[in-house]
Formats: C-alpha cells, structure tokens, sequence
C-alpha cells in the first residue's frame, strides 16, 4: 500500500492558534447538527412506525382482520418503510460526514502538537487524518475492532434497517395473505423478502464504508507512523 507522503512542517504565524481553534468549535458545531438531525430522523421514523402499530390495531379491533383491515394495512405500511428507508440512508451519510469531521479535528491536533510537540502526551484524541487515527479518535484508546465490518452490526443504521425489514415482511405477508398464500410457501416468501431487504440496505452502508476508506487513504495529509 502506498503511504502519502507526510507534508512538511509549516510555520504558523501567531494568530494561528485562534484560527486553528475556531476552525475546531466550526467542525464541532457541525458535528452536532448533523448528530442532532439523525437523532431526529430516527425519532420521526419510530413515532411514526408506533402510532401506525396502535392504527393497526384499532382498525383490527374496529372491522377485525378482514379486507379492509388489509387494504389499510397496506396503504400505511408502504408510508412507514418509506420513512424508514430515508431515515437510514440519511443515517448512513451522517455516519460518512462524521468520519471526515474526525479526521479534520484531527489534522486540526497535528497543527497544534507541531506547535508543542509536549502536548502529545496529553491528547486521547486521534492526530492522524488517516484511518488509524480516526479510529483513534473514535475509540479513545480502547483496543480497536479486529473486524470493523463486524463491528458495523451493532451501529444505529443497521438496527434501522433491521426494523424496515420486519416492515417490509409484514407488508409482503398481508399481500400474500389477500392471494392465500400459506404454509411453507409463505414461510418462505416471507423469510426471502426479510433478507433481501436486509441485505440489500445494508450493502448501501457497506458500500459506502469502502468508498470512504479508499478516499481516506488519497486524501491523508498526515498518515500515521504505522499505516
């Protein structure tokens, strides 16, 4: 793998710890809006998601199981999936913005640490803008996931796209209900529209991830000793 080579020390003039520590708090803001708008958009999908499960209900409970209860059923359930998909892919790209706001505070720390090179020892924070120090900054020290990927599976976007695929599977199991579909068949239709659901939202925040580490690596401006 071929390492960026590391840019040479520049002089900073005296006005530049001012500089370089707005810049910080503007990246922090950032980070917090963007942080802010996914904590909402989770928010409005699960409202939405809970109340249509309390209108299913009373609808049940209203004209029972029949035709009209599935015909309700399936123009509500689409709405709610769509809500939720947006809400993840929204996610996803929050959770790539946040990535290179890390490594921009980081290269922000590299500038302070060539200032004083004593402040080194104090810093928990990553000061590397490539993957290692982003990682750094994310773990805060704590022994970094052998498998990222794998780590991947307990992060927001996927418990989201975990729940759009229950969704979709109930709308698909109504539908195979009006043609009365049962039995293994049924079964079988249903498991297959989880998974594909399933797999196929999370092959967009896969992809995404592997997108963004081979960026990373063209755009590292100070790499870590060992990459």
């Amino acid at each position: 793998m071929t390492v960026p080579a590391p840019h040479a020390r520049a002089e900073l003039g005296p006005q530049a710890a001012t500089f370089l520590a707005t810049e910080h708090w503007s990246l922090l803001g950032s980070r917090s809006m963007a942080w802010n708008e996914a904590f909402s958009r989770v928010s409005v999908f699960l409202n939405a998601l809970s109340a249509s499960a309390v209108a299913l209900a009373l609808a049940a409970d209203a004209s029972g199981f029949g035709r009209s209860f599935r015909l309700f059923a399936l123009v509500l359930l689409p709405i709610v999936l769509f809500l939720g998909v947006s809400a993840y892919l929204r996610v996803c790209q929050i959770n790539i913005d946040d990535i290179y706001l890390v490594a921009a505070m980081n290269r922000l720390r590299h500038a302070y640490i060539d200032e004083v090179p004593e402040l080194k020892q104090y810093f928990t924070a990553g000061w590397n803008d490539d993957e290692l120090g982003v990682w750094q900054s994310f773990m805060l020290d704590q022994p970094r996931p052998q498998r990222p990927m794998l780590h991947s599976f307990i992060t927001t976007p996927t418990v989201i796209a975990t729940i759009n695929a229950a969704v979709a599977t109930a709308g698909a199991a109504l539908l195979l209900s009006i043609y009365e579909v049962s039995g293994a068949w049924f079964v079988a239709l249903c498991t297959l529209v989880f998974l594909l659901t399933w797999g196929g939202l999370l092959s967009v925040q896969y992809r995404q991830l592997i997108l963004v580490r081979d960026h990373a690596k063209k755009i590292a401006r100070f790499p870590s000793e060992v990459s």
